[in-house]
């Protein structure tokens, strides 16, 4: 079929929704983009991983009032093939095409001669020559023009990700980075891109390679950077280092800048050897404590550009974006901790929110500068002492990263996007020099402002209304009697610390999304249901042992700390037991815990449960239990965000949480640059509840929500048919038919899609600045 260009609402832009058309056919998965120019018109490469094949979608790229051969009814719509209706289908490109790279050959004639690099699950990079497919394309009586992608290269192993330089020429440089095979290592392999002189096709060859000692994730280059005069392969190739648990300041952390000419040329019957001419780039700082590497699972360099001014040049290279990948060190990185002496005290306890998805999907910010070989993170904004910066992280994790930015434009300023249509009736236009984006998990496409170190944000960056977290006031379940005074839960009262100064304690960029609940003598989660064998010596204490659950855990937990002044309530009871001391009736009375052992709790006997030892006698009388927490030291009330129980809090205590900075607000207090600063506080005062389970929830909700009050700024499809989205690799576009605009393609795997957004363009009527690529 044919592409269904899909056209937006007014209202479809940052964080709204476009109308779409449920994707059919064989095209799933969408994954790599590439573009690849053939005279006067550009061919984005999708590749399909769900179908092994690569589809094309034509792009005409002449300047305005130019005469050109690219039709209007040919701008925007698949690559046909034989049959009109349907689009091309390119195979042979081997086992799910994952990552492509396009190459901007250029022949005798110099017309333009594009090629995409296609590398996947198999040991070879395979080349598709776009002019032969588009000559092709407009010959349908004779498809047998259309040659099969040629099988140039022969790779160690399969590949992790290929990148070519932007620069054109007869012959194009790209660089492939492999995955460790059995027994060996990883490696880089430097590619040359060239047209055959016999055939006129693009082939490749390789030309040098070396071994690396850590696992690539992605590769990036500086864009247009070259070696020099008379030498087109670029200077420098940046590899993401995605090894788990890292060594700080060494391997698993960051990134690392290799010296392509410094690459060992191929030498047949000669030993792979291992690259020597490196730079690590590291994500983790040496201020934090403790320092932890960060290994990264994407990046990206910025490209030469303008200021607003459009008359000083920034450096090609100067910043990198990264993604982080999940850190188990990290996954147990919240939990109970240490109160900070200022606010330590009776009652007190403090807990930390941890690291969503372990750390992973965060955003850093480097500087970078290859002449130099220095690189660091950015520091916090606004901070006199220098603290260092925390990751960003978007409302959902990041996947992949790109620079908007631009060396030269018609009418400075340039690189605009367009921020807060659904918070203002005048969205504004900021021209930065560059501009980061993420794609994240959602499907969504979002904007950093990489200048002030922070995500865009509508609200704030339109109508200046400052990012102010809050919280929905909770309701007490179930309500007490009428006359019976109601427990209450209070949000912290403001404080004279940093951090503290808004009632509850929240701050912006730390307090976030979440859902609390706030549960008396709740049953503890994977304690719901605890069977074992029951026992009893004379008027001692009935023994539970449960041979095959071993009670440690919960024990040692700092977050549940079971122990004596818990208590259980019965289930059920064996009816082996032939005694009628055990009777499990539907108000089962709350029988305490006085001892537990890893494999044995001790019960004491109370009205309703003090069998006779003599109901014992058989040795093998069953019973299972509901364990509770009690009103303890530890404290009979159970904080639990979302699923996780954060802590147990004393009847009168106060609750602190404190949590990782994911962003900046506009004014940044003196505890930027923390690991971490305080959240959410409150306490609960009044009379004990009377009824087991009573919990502060939502009005309507199983818990009370808190927000973080941020309106990021971002593009996605918020129809049935983006959900789930999980959007994917991202592709800046430039075109002399959009001078002042770039245009941004997105693979929203999730919803077998490709985004197309315009940045400068979201908000102006009739603009067209979002749609989709889909088939209907």
């Amino acid at each position: 079929m044919r592409l269904r260009f899909l056209v937006p609402l007014a209202g479809a832009l940052a964080c709204s929704t476009n109308p779409s058309v449920f994707p059919g056919g064989d095209f799933s998965g969408p994954s790599g983009l590439a573009i690849a120019p053939v005279g006067d018109r550009d061919f984005l490469f999708v590749a399909n991983q769900g179908a092994n094949e690569l589809r094309a979608i034509i792009l005409c790229n002449s300047a305005p009032g130019a005469s050109t051969t690219c039709p209007s009814n040919q701008d925007g719509q698949f690559l046909p093939g034989p049959i009109r209706v349907f689009p091309a289908s390119i195979i042979d490109v081997g086992e799910r095409p994952l990552r492509l790279a396009g190459a901007r050959l250029v022949d005798a004639n110099s017309t333009l001669h594009g090629a995409v690099l296609v590398a996947g699950l198999d040991a070879v990079l395979r080349v598709v020559d776009a002019a032969n497919l588009f000559a092709a394309s407009e010959n349908p009586e004779n498809q047998g023009i259309a040659k099969p992608p040629t099988h140039d290269v022969t790779l160690p192993a399969a590949a992790v990700d290929v990148v070519a330089t932007s620069v054109q020429g007869p012959t194009v440089s790209a660089v492939v980075a492999t995955q460790a095979p059995p027994g060996g290592s990883a490696a880089l392999t430097v590619v040359s891109v060239f047209l055959d002189p016999t055939t006129g096709l693009a082939r490749a060859a390789a030309t040098q390679q070396c071994t690396i000692d850590f696992v690539p994730t992605r590769l990036a280059l500086i864009p247009g950077e070259t070696v020099g005069a008379g030498d087109a392969r670029p200077a420098h190739v940046y590899v993401a280092d995605g090894t788990p648990v890292g060594t700080p300041g060494g391997v698993g952390d960051g990134a690392v800048e290799f010296s392509v000419p410094a690459i060992p040329a191929i030498a047949p019957g000669s030993p792979t050897t291992a690259c020597t001419v490196f730079r690590r780039l590291p994500a983790s700082d040496p201020a934090d404590s403790p320092r932890r590497a960060r290994a990264l699972r994407s990046l990206a360099l910025s490209p030469a550009a303008i200021d607003k001014a459009g008359d000083t040049p920034l450096p090609a290279g100067q910043f990198l974006i990264g993604v982080t990948a999940p850190d188990p060190a990290l996954c147990a990185a919240g939990g109970v901790r240490a109160c900070a002496p200022s606010i330590a005290g009776p009652g007190v306890v403090c807990a930390d929110q941890g690291f969503l998805s372990c750390g992973g999907g965060r955003v850093v910010l480097l500087s970078n500068d290859p002449a130099t070989g220095q690189s660091a993170l950015l520091r916090a904004p606004a901070s006199a002492t220098g603290a260092p910066m925390q990751p960003l992280l978007p409302p959902t994790p990041a996947r992949e990263v790109a620079f908007l930015g631009r060396p030269t434009c018609p009418t400075p300023p340039c690189t605009g996007v367009r921020i807060g249509f659904n918070t203002s009736v005048s969205p504004q236009v900021f021209h930065e020099a560059i501009v980061g984006l993420t794609s994240t998990e959602d499907g969504s496409l979002t904007f950093i402002d990489v200048q002030n170190l922070r995500f865009f944000d509508d609200t704030r960056d339109t109508v200046g209304v400052p990012v102010t977290p809050s919280f929905l006031a909770p309701v007490l379940s179930p309500a007490p009697s009428a006359g019976q005074a109601a427990t209450q839960l209070n949000l912290a009262p403001p404080a004279a610390a940093p951090g503290t100064q808004i009632a509850g304690w929240f701050n912006a960029g730390v307090s976030r999304n979440a859902t609390f609940q706030v549960v008396w003598h709740a049953a503890l989660p994977g304690l719901d249901s605890v069977g074992g064998i029951l026992s009893r010596s004379g008027t001692g204490p009935i023994q539970l042992t449960v041979p095959s659950k071993d009670l440690t855990p919960w024990i040692t937990s700092p977050e549940l700390q079971l122990g004596p002044g818990d208590f259980v309530r019965s289930l059920s009871f064996t009816t082996t037991a032939g005694c009628g001391d055990l009777v499990t009736t539907f108000s089962s009375p709350d029988i305490p815990i006085v001892a537990v052992l890893p494999h044995e709790i001790d019960l004491q006997a109370v009205p309703g449960f003090d069998p006779d030892p003599s109901c014992f006698a058989s040795g093998n009388v069953g019973g299972t239990f509901e364990v509770h927490a009690g009103s303890t030291a530890a404290g009979g009330w159970a904080v639990v965000e979302d699923s996780n129980v954060l802590a147990r809090l004393p009847h009168g205590g106060q609750f602190v949480l404190t949590g990782p900075r994911f962003d900046y607000p506009v004014d940044p207090d003196s505890t930027l640059g923390a690991a971490n600063t305080f959240a959410f506080s409150f306490s609960i005062t009044g009379p004990q509840p009377l009824v087991t389970g009573t919990a502060f929830i939502g009005a309507n909700t199983a818990g009370f929500p808190t927000f973080d009050g941020r309106v990021v700024s971002s593009v996605r499809d918020l129809s049935s048919f983006g959900t789930p989205g999980f959007a994917g690799p991202i592709l800046v576009y430039d075109s002399v038919r959009y001078p002042n605009d770039q245009i941004v393609f997105t693979a929203i795997t999730g919803s077998n899609s490709v985004m197309r957004s315009i940045p400068a363009q979201l908000g102006v009527p009739n603009a067209n600045p979002a749609s989709f690529f889909m088939f209907y």
